[in-house]
């Protein structure tokens, strides 16, 4: 078989392939339909009983203002700040 077959072939074979996929995909897609529920409670993370002074004041000196870290740490906001705080909460003598 040349090359040029073998190429021809070959994306043939993966054309079918994709089409074979994609109606799988839309099989399941009817199959398992989205049925919305009443909302749930989002469990949420406990919340630092005591905030560690020393990270608060490396991160204030880092140039966060206290407000925003307390607020971030409150609210459990997913940002540079919060993950800032528990990383240098890790022991960092591994």
């Amino acid at each position: 078989m040349t090359q040029a077959k073998r190429k021809k072939t070959d994306k043939s074979n993966l054309q079918a392939e994709r089409e074979a996929l994609k109606a799988d995909i839309r099989k399941g897609i009817k199959k398992y339909e989205v049925v919305e529920s009443e909302e749930e409670e989002v469990p949420q993370m406990e919340q630092p009983q005591e905030l560690d002074k020393k990270r608060l004041k490396v991160l204030v000196d880092l140039g966060y203002p206290l407000d925003y870290i307390v607020n971030t740490l409150e609210q459990n906001c997913a940002n540079y700040c919060l993950s800032a705080y528990y990383l240098l909460g890790i022991d960092q003598n591994y």
